[in-house]
């Protein structure tokens, strides 16, 4: 996913990170809310695809967010959904 962020915007930042997110779950017409407060973004992804995708879902976005500066905190992780905060580390 970096390499594809870097490829769509050209750059890996937090806006580059958001945007390819939105356009990744989207794509898939997967059911998400992208809610922004008080500088936290916090994202709600319904899937229905199993524990593991959540897992993985989770686990590359983490990755990414270290690498610019951010954390994913809040995780919640079933067999139907994910969800994450945003913030800054």
């Amino acid at each position: 996913m970096r390499d594809a962020i870097i490829f769509i915007k050209g750059k890996l930042d937090i806006d580059s990170f958001l945007h390819a997110l939105d356009l990744w779950v989207g794509a898939s017409h997967l059911p998400f809310r992208h809610i922004v407060k008080d500088g936290t973004h916090r994202y709600i992804i319904h899937h229905e695809l199993g524990r593991k995708w959540s897992i993985y879902l989770i686990t590359v976005a983490a990755s990414l967010l270290v690498e610019i500066g951010y954390h994913a905190k809040n995780e919640k992780v079933d067999d139907q959904s994910v969800s994450f905060e945003i913030t800054k580390a």
